[in-house]
């Protein structure tokens, strides 16, 4: 699952020194080339760049920014991780997260009130607190190690599929400091990433959406009712 292309994603987790309950750190992503060059946009499984939505912010196809939970930093996603690894990863912006009220993030956002080009986005203002009265699904121990999931769809309802990507590499660590400013970069040009479709399916959404549990049981239940209706109609 290495890949190595030619668009920068980076995720700055910039921290003040001394963090205490309520403070917040400033999550940044970006793709840096992409708003000049056309290679290696975010696509759908058939090839087509993910919607940037309409003229406004927030409501292009869903990213997510987050981390694994309850899986060892030391654990290599290149090597180590298994579909129960990737199935914890914990999302903590976007649609679908516990925080998508405070923290949306979705394709063509740029961080103006403008929509960017299809297939890329640039996110820099939403703060993540560590109060868990305002944010939840945080980590409760550090380091973490985060990655960023993307979907086709614009509702998660709406999705047939999406991908997970993540790195090795020290960079993609979530650290608190415990003085000084800290950042994390989350660079896919520069570093060896692990996707979990594998390389084949990498900037794709190559890998099905699987209804929840609870959407399931209603498909079921509905199909039950309509089964019902018929055989009274015989």
């Amino acid at each position: 699952m290495r890949t190595k292309f030619s668009i920068i994603l980076v995720v700055v987790v910039a921290m003040v020194a001394g963090m205490a309950r309520g403070d917040e750190a400033m999550v940044k992503a970006m793709y840096v080339n992409g708003f000049v060059f056309s290679s290696n946009q975010l696509l759908s499984l058939d090839g087509t760049p993910l919607t940037a939505g309409t003229l406004g912010t927030g409501d292009g196809a869903i990213i997510q920014i987050g981390y694994f939970k309850d899986v060892p930093v030391e654990m290599d996603p290149f090597s180590d991780y298994g579909a129960l690894e990737w199935s914890r990863f914990q999302p903590l912006t976007g649609v679908g997260s516990p925080n998508e009220a405070r923290h949306l993030t979705s394709i063509g956002d740029y961080g103006s009130p403008f929509s960017g080009p299809f297939g890329f986005f640039y996110y820099e203002s939403a703060p993540i607190t560590f109060d868990d009265t305002l944010d939840e699904g945080l980590p409760g121990d550090y380091p973490v190690r985060m990655g960023i999931r993307f979907y086709d769809g614009t509702t998660l309802e709406g999705s047939s599929g999406y991908n997970t990507v993540s790195s090795s590499d020290d960079l993609w660590l979530l650290e608190i400091p415990q003085s000084g400013p800290d950042s994390t970069f989350l660079n896919m040009d520069e570093h060896v990433l692990a996707w979990e479709s594998g390389p084949s399916g990498a900037f794709r959404t190559s890998l099905a959406v699987v209804p929840e549990p609870r959407t399931t049981c209603f498909l079921l239940a509905g199909m039950l009712c309509l089964l019902r209706f018929a055989r009274r109609r015989l």
